[in-house]
């Protein structure tokens, strides 16, 4: 099988030597694809322009407010602040006692806009799934929240996957979600780790 597509490559890179916009998609999105047709005995190949069909995208677990939680965190009072909230893969992995092989946890960091101060911050670790992760990050900011005792005005996030697990808890406290290029205090906060 291998040697069949080296040698289409081949083929085909030898008449891109000649035609260099043999490449140039016909319309956006198609790739030149090579298709093979039995005449016979014999195989024979055409091109022909196809669009890929995307894999699906991962899907993330929904995570709400239980109505005790809601009704716990709705009672807190309203601050008008923002914070940033980001999580990130940590550089270094980690084994377990007794365990056959090392895991890369995640850390969770949280802190206020203006002040720049970190008001959270979280190691995950992705046991027994990295779902776990996700699912942990909601939890780990509902309790932050408990313990600050009120209710921020906006997260600021950077991660379209972090906007969509927040939106529902963020929605039903009526915290404003936004996303935005960059999170100054979190950036700051990280380089002053390394």
């Amino acid at each position: 099988f291998l040697t069949v597509c080296l040698e289409q490559a081949l083929g085909v890179s030898l008449r891109v030597q000649e035609a260099p916009h043999l490449l140039d998609p016909i319309t956006k999105g198609t790739y030149l694809v090579r298709i093979p047709q039995k005449e016979g005995t014999a195989l024979t190949w055409k091109d022909a322009w196809e669009t890929p069909d995307l894999p699906p995208g991962p899907t993330l677990p929904l995570v709400r407010l239980t109505p005790e939680g809601r009704q716990i965190l709705s009672n807190l009072p309203r601050k008008q602040m923002s914070l940033q909230l980001d999580i990130a893969p940590m550089p270094g992995g980690f084994r377990d006692k007794g365990a056959p092989r090392p895991y890369y946890a995640y850390h969770l960091m949280v802190a206020d806009s203006r002040s720049k101060m970190i008001l959270c911050t979280n190691i995950i670790a992705p046991k027994p799934t990295l779902d776990t992760v996700w699912i942990q990050m909601v939890t780990a900011f509902t309790e932050m929240l408990t313990t600050m005792r009120m209710l921020p005005s906006e997260v600021a996030v950077c991660q379209e996957r972090v906007e969509a697990l927040l939106k529902p808890v963020a929605s039903d406290l009526g915290i404003k979600l936004k996303r935005v290029r960059s999170l100054d205090a979190l950036n700051q906060a990280r380089q002053f780790m390394e």
